[in-house]
């Protein structure tokens, strides 16, 4: 692709970005499956998963985008790590309206 038109933001000419959220992705999943072990909850494995540098790296300092990132990675993708990790896939939740 030549160029990448996000939902939010400026047009993308490069795939740093998709880089980056593959990296971010490849790291939950690799952090979660170390951390978990039997009987921990999910707070506790989420407290050993570190993403401080991507945070940096994808949100900045901006705390609309920390708000964001923090909500779609620590919650959403932490969780479905530990769901997956445990093998209890929960089912998605959909939107209400």
């Amino acid at each position: 692709a030549a160029a990448i038109v996000p939902g939010h933001g400026p047009v993308m000419r490069d795939r740093k970005y998709l880089v980056d959220i593959a990296e971010l992705m490849e790291s939950v999943s690799t952090q979660v499956r170390s951390a978990y072990k039997p009987g921990m909850t999910l707070e506790e494995v989420r407290a050993k998963v570190d993403v401080a540098k991507f945070r940096e790296r994808i949100a900045g300092t901006d705390p609309f985008l920390v708000a964001n990132f923090n909500a779609m990675v620590v919650q959403s993708a932490v969780g479905r790590a530990y769901q997956e990790v445990r093998g209890a896939l929960e089912p998605e939740a959909m939107p209400k309206g």
